[in-house]
């Protein structure tokens, strides 16, 4: 059994990364686009295509999970193994990320009022 080409695994290391970027990126635009206020009627309803984003958003953090299961399997390297597990820790808090953002500007005017 000969040793795994390092340039083999390096290409797959630089595919997984671009993934990674996509469903970020995918995934917290689509938990932004969940809390904006209704522009037309979507999917049958805006309420109906809102929970049509938040389920999306979160298949790519699965996805995302899926992925670096992955790699963390067919890569025997440590390090590799802790830059899966660091870009599913990434990619899983852009929701929440986007959601606590959202929550704090919806709310700022609220509490200056209040501070009043």
């Amino acid at each position: 059994m000969r040793p795994p080409d390092p340039s083999a695994s390096g290409l797959a290391l630089a595919i997984a990364f671009i993934l990674y970027c996509a469903a970020a990126w995918f995934s917290a635009d689509l938990a932004i686009a969940v809390h904006k206020p209704c522009a037309s009627d979507f999917e049958g309803g805006c309420g109906y295509g809102k929970v049509w984003a938040g389920a999306l958003s979160w298949l790519a953090a699965c996805a995302a999970v899926a992925m670096a299961g992955c790699i963390a399997t067919f890569s025997s390297a440590m390090l590799r193994f802790k830059s899966a597990l660091t870009l599913t820790a990434a990619v899983l808090a852009c929701p929440f990320i986007a959601y606590v953002l959202y929550g704090l500007y919806q709310v700022a005017p609220m509490v200056v009022e209040l501070l009043r």
